[in-house]
């Protein structure tokens, strides 16, 4: 597979970083591909040279054409699993998204020689920059990204309890319902 070209984000110097070394990626079932696409399109407003993985954890058909993509469409077939027939079978399409992670994220970084990479979940969308996030990375191995970064105590509602619970129903909506 031929090495995308990289312009680097805004803020980081060839001199911090190898330049083509930078990449954001996903995992999407077939039915969150326009989610992937929403997602690379919103990263390629800001970073247009960017390179944009979506790893496909289901078998292709007509609804996915790689060479139309804007993205690199690897197939989780392609991923060098030990027993790819054994995971399909043993977990649904959430948990196999969630289990073949590890093993898409060193493959691409190894095919692409990648130094530095971003996971977002299929459903993010990007409404800045991504230097922020690059810039972090110069001095750690992983950043997290919070959904609130303050105390919020303002006497309105909702309020900080009511958020979190917001939070923790929709966490157990995604991993427990879909």
């Amino acid at each position: 597979m031929p090495r995308p070209s990289v312009d680097l984000p805004a803020g980081i110097s060839a001199s911090n970083a190898v330049a083509g070394s930078y990449a954001v990626c996903t995992v999407v079932s077939k039915n969150y591909i326009a989610s992937a696409r929403t997602l690379a399109e919103s990263v390629r407003h800001f970073h247009p040279e960017m390179p944009f993985f979506v790893l496909l954890v289901d078998e292709p058909d007509d609804t996915v054409n790689a060479q139309s993509e804007a993205f690199t469409l690897i197939a989780v077939q392609d991923l060098p699993l030990k027993n790819t027939a054994h995971l399909l079978f043993k977990y649904d399409i959430l948990e196999l998204n969630t289990a073949v992670k590890p093993a898409f994220f060193s493959y691409i970084t190894e095919q692409y020689n990648l130094r530095k990479l971003i996971y977002f979940d299929p459903d993010i969308y990007a409404f800045g920059s991504l230097t922020p996030i690059f810039e972090a990375l110069q001095t750690a191995n992983a950043v997290l990204t919070p959904h609130i970064t303050a105390r919020v105590d303002d006497h309105s509602l909702p309020g900080e309890i009511d958020f979190l619970r917001v939070i923790k129903a929709a966490w157990a909506f995604k991993l427990y319902c879909q």
